[in-house]
């Protein structure tokens, strides 16, 4: 009224400002894409400095061409890195591979990506950076794979690469190990089930004792056709290879080069052993080696893509004795086919093959070994211990020198 207070009236209501909402975390198993029909799954979320959340690794199921017991499908895992991966911890903080709920494999594919490993607990050379299956039993089916444009993808920093149980299976196609340092056994893979090398490398890992590149034991079974182990140290046996137990090894392609064992003569002159044995390849009380070649349907030797043949090559590797290949007491060696040709034996006999144990060779090249010994015998491509027994029906043999 005139003269008097404003009425009072209703105020409009002030809205309340907001700050606009980080945007979300995506949850573990977000859908991220298709590939073939097949959805994609992304895990590892992190934020980067964009405010843009990115995933570390992607999953999708396909169709693995087979059928279970019960006529149904068998499904693949595959898994593909998008970024480096790493862990630590205690002992139990290592990656355990099983199989799919359908029993189908699970593909790794390290997409020029690295895994990490950063426990020290000692216990943790039981199971490397990835352990196929357990010791509880459990098994699994793992296969390797880089299939970036520069291969290198890598599993590294373990006392073990990877650790294959019994009733498990291990496929190698690509990537590498490296740098995987033991205290004992098998810095790049120990292998108690069944381990197939197609292709990728095994290098750079060094162990105090047996297997650097590869170890394998109990009745374990390891078939390499392709790839590469090489630059390795085991200070006692087998710089690229040891086979222990009733295990088996069977090379029918790949190389096996530059890799070593202790070359100081330890007790060599009280016992006639030095301290390192086998620079390639030790194959122990009981344990199989078996040099074949790749060949097709119809028996011959195939071709790679620069068109040199597909054979086994054991060469540059240097030990104490037995340079390239060394064949133990109860020990069985059987060469069909393959080329061991410039290792060196540094303290003792064998530049290219000491054997205590048996051995045959049918077919295949010894060339260009040496042994430095001033110490004993010699044996430039072959040595033969007394109660070896060697069997030699058709090879090449030139070029080798004795001391």
């Amino acid at each position: 009224p005139a003269g008097g207070q404003p009425a009072e009236v209703d105020q409009p209501e002030v809205p309340e400002v907001k700050t606009p909402e980080e945007p979300k975390k995506p949850e573990n198993g977000s859908v991220v894409g298709n590939i073939d029909g097949n959805t994609q799954y992304g895990y590892g979320w992190t934020k980067g400095d964009d405010g843009k959340w990115t995933y570390s690794i992607v999953t999708w199921d396909k169709d693995s061409g087979e059928k279970d017991s019960n006529g149904e499908t068998v499904y693949d895992r595959y898994v593909q890195l998008r970024d480096d991966v790493s862990y630590e911890g205690s002992s139990t903080s290592h990656i355990i591979i099983g199989s799919t709920s359908t029993g189908g494999k699970i593909i790794l594919d390290l997409f020029g990506h690295t895994i990490t490993d950063k426990v020290t607990d000692s216990k943790e050379d039981d199971f490397g950076v990835i352990s196929v299956g357990d010791d509880k039993k459990g098994t699994g089916s793992l296969v390797l794979d880089d299939t970036s444009a520069d291969k290198s993808g890598t599993i590294t920093g373990g006392k073990t690469g990877v650790s294959v149980w019994g009733n498990s299976s291990f496929t190698m196609n690509g990537g590498t190990l490296s740098g995987n340092n033991g205290d004992g056994i098998g810095g790049g893979v120990v292998n108690r089930g069944e381990f197939t090398m197609n292709g990728g490398t095994i290098s750079d890992n060094n162990v105090t004792s047996k297997g650097g590149g590869v170890y394998v034991t109990g009745t374990g079974n390891f078939t390499m056709n392709g790839g590469e182990i090489k630059g390795i140290t085991a200070i006692k046996f087998g710089g690229g290879v040891d086979v222990a137990g009733k295990g088996n090894f069977t090379m029918n392609g790949g190389t096996i080069s530059g890799n070593k064992t202790s070359l100081t003569e330890g007790d060599y002159a009280e016992s006639g052993n030095p301290t390192g044995q086998g620079g390639g390849v030790y194959v122990d009380k009981d344990g199989t080696f078996t040099m074949n070649a790749t060949k097709d349907e119809e028996g011959k030797i195939m071709k790679d893509e620069n068109g040199n043949l597909i054979i086994p090559v054991i060469s540059g590797n240097e030990a104490g004795e037995g340079g390239g290949v060394f064949i133990a007491n109860g020990a069985v060696f059987t060469m069909n086919n393959g080329k061991i040709d410039q290792n060196t034996a540094r303290v003792g006999e064998g530049g290219g093959i000491y054997i205590r144990g048996q051995g045959t060779i049918n077919a295949g090249k010894i060339t260009n070994n040496k042994p430095f010994t001033t110490l004993d015998l010699g044996g430039g491509g072959i040595y033969n211990q007394v109660g070896g027994k060697l069997h030699l029906f058709n090879a090449i043999i030139t070029d080798n020198n004795a001391a």
